[in-house]
């Protein structure tokens, strides 16, 4: 019974969260508003123009940086949360308003979006551990670990001949 109560809450939790975003965001039109005077709409619609160009090409811009990731041998984690936070910022950049402005801003910093990716990579590893999935290499006696496999050699089979 307790499962239900707990899904109910998160419910509750985010719809809070979604209105207290829409709620700066109209205050911070508002205050902006206050000091800008008309040049408030400018202010937008620069923000919203900005968005359109953080987002195009966006997506073949991630798949660039993934192939490129993939054929120097690394892994494609970090190029894919880096696309995805800054299509991200472009998508906030899009919301009317100057407090997702500002995040956006802030996820199109190199730095700080670094420490985004670093955080939310930990934190879905640290969650996917304790699913009991493996992600990465796990640690073993040393780099050059070695496998030790018996083989047999299997010759092919023999084909048929068609006579002449």
């Amino acid at each position: 019974m307790s499962a239900p109560a707990t899904c109910y809450s998160i419910e509750v939790s985010y719809l809070l969260l979604f209105c207290a975003a829409v709620l700066a965001e109209i205050a911070s039109v508002v205050i902006v508003g206050g000091w800008l005077g008309w040049w408030t709409l400018a202010a937008l619609a620069g923000a919203f123009a900005l968005g359109l160009v953080v987002l195009s090409g966006r997506g073949l811009a991630i798949v660039t940086d993934v192939t490129g990731a993939i054929r120097a041998g690394s892994s494609p984690t970090t190029p894919i949360v880096d696309g995805a936070l800054i299509a991200v910022a472009g998508l906030l950049l899009l919301t009317p308003g100057f407090a997702s402005d500002l995040v956006a801003l802030a996820l199109l910093v190199p730095p700080v979006r670094g420490r985004v990716r670093d955080r939310l990579i930990a934190a879905v590893r640290g969650r996917l551990a304790v699913h009991g999935v493996v992600t990465g290499r796990r640690p073993g006696p040393g780099a050059g670990d070695v496998i030790d496999v018996d083989a047999t050699e299997v010759p092919p089979p023999s084909r048929p001949r068609l006579s002449e």
